[in-house]
């Protein structure tokens, strides 16, 4: 099985979003929070991910529940005009 992301590159098949603090464009720092996310696509209950920094120790990370925090900006993004969905979906009126 092979899962493909719609509007990207055959090997995309996680997307890794850190902490970030943005001084001159404010608009997204409400939705920062102290977590790194890795959204596994096609993960089921099963899949294991893991994290090294500096090629330390690996470390299983706990599984999150919620909404994509990159759905989360793109939304909000969406909500004030400002992003157009990739050009795969649009923002409903």
């Amino acid at each position: 099985y092979h899962y493909k992301v719609s509007g990207a590159a055959d090997g995309k098949q996680i997307d890794i979003t850190v902490p970030k603090v943005n001084e001159w464009d404010t608009t997204l720092n409400i939705l920062n929070d102290t977590f790194i996310y890795a959204n596994v696509f096609a993960a089921d209950e099963f899949t294991k991910v893991y994290i090294s920094f500096d090629k330390g120790k690996w470390t299983e990370m706990t599984k999150y529940e919620g909404i994509s925090p990159n759905v989360l900006k793109q939304y909000r993004l969406q909500s004030e005009g400002r992003y157009d969905s990739m050009k795969i979906s649009k923002f409903p009126k």
